[in-house]
């Protein structure tokens, strides 16, 4: 079996888990891990008999990796995606893709001119319970959707993260809202608009492991969105609201005809009650999966570009194109 060889970039709090799911294809192999503590990037390689390097350079000079997995901080994912397209490497990036519009859209141009694929996460669009979200929207299922509540609330982040200051710093929108605005994107377009937004910073101090740190960005941002196709969305993204909300990551359609619940936009398995209908009048009630589920990880996107650069047509990839629209939409809450 032809392998593509895997450089992984930043291998901190997540790096474990994209580098277990990648494995786990038979077509993907590790070959080379890369961080500024030469510490982590040793332990990452020596559990898939990789290379570890300490800067990005030699990697990019010495390695045979063919695709970067970009795992470092958010406001690093620009200038490391760049510095791997300008090497002619092809790129999936953790989210966000980058911190502005402009930056996005310099990643996707560099990606195009040189002929190499760039993905991002988050790749939730193709999981079941979204795939059959957007079957249902397109069939017409609840007549034309005008009202969108989208919901994130990532819960009190020292609880969950072992690096909570940095996360708490680039805030909710950054880390949460590209998951439903993700989906909403590939399913109405872009953000035509921001018709109005507000944000707020609810808990200033926060403590983790006995310290005590002060934060800067807003922790809970309310904001109504214009989709391209004129759907209206109230967005909310919070790292107030604990993890019990029953609002996790919650997406409620409203159309002409009725009503669509998607529980949680983010997950990538296929859960029992998943996705709900109602028509007018009428109470929820879930929605079948009519084929068998297709569990996705964190390694099937960069299985499927995989895939497709053995010139196997792949399922789905997940685009730059669409991860700089992201960006783009956040940014301009952020403007407003």
């Amino acid at each position: 079996m032809t392998k593509t060889n895997i450089g992984i970039v930043g291998c901190g709090f997540i790096a474990e888990q994209y580098a277990a799911a990648m494995a786990a294809f038979p077509h993907l192999n590790i070959s080379a891990t890369c961080d500024l503590d030469i510490q982590r990037a040793t332990a990452l390689a020596a559990q898939y008999d990789a290379q570890a390097y300490a800067d990005l350079d030699t990697l990019l000079r010495n390695s045979d990796a063919e695709i970067i997995v970009n795992l470092t901080i958010h406001s690093a994912h620009h200038a490391i995606t760049k510095q791997c397209l300008h090497a002619g490497k092809h790129v999936f990036s953790e989210k966000p893709l980058a911190l502005t519009a402009a930056e996005a859209n310099e990643l996707v141009m560099l990606a195009e001119a040189n002929g190499v694929y760039l993905s991002c996460a988050p790749d939730n669009v193709a999981a079941d319970a979204q795939q059959l979200t957007a079957t249902l929207l397109n069939d017409n299922a609840i007549g034309t959707v005008k009202v969108i509540y989208a919901d994130c609330s990532l819960g009190r982040v020292p609880a969950w993260n072992s690096n909570p200051e940095h996360f708490l710093n680039i805030g909710p929108l950054w880390d949460g809202a590209v998951y439903p605005l993700n989906l909403l994107i590939s399913v109405f377009g872009p953000v035509k608009q921001v018709l109005s937004a507000h944000h707020s910073l609810l808990l200033p101090e926060q403590e983790h492991a006995g310290r005590t740190f002060t934060v800067q960005t807003p922790d809970h941002s309310t904001a109504i969105l214009e989709m391209e196709s004129g759907v209206q969305v109230r967005l909310t993204a919070s790292m107030y609201t604990p993890y019990q909300s029953k609002h996790f990551y919650s997406i409620e359609f409203h159309g002409d005809a009725g009503s669509l619940y998607l529980g949680n936009c983010g997950d990538l398995s296929w859960q029992s009650g998943a996705v709900e209908l109602a028509p007018i009048g009428q109470g929820y009630a879930g929605v079948a999966l009519e084929r068998d589920a297709m569990p996705r990880t964190y390694g099937s996107n960069v299985a499927e570009m995989a895939w497709a650069l053995q010139g196997k047509t792949p399922a789905y990839v997940a685009t730059g194109k669409r991860a700089a629209q992201v960006v783009a939409a956040i940014e301009a809450m952020y403007a407003f």
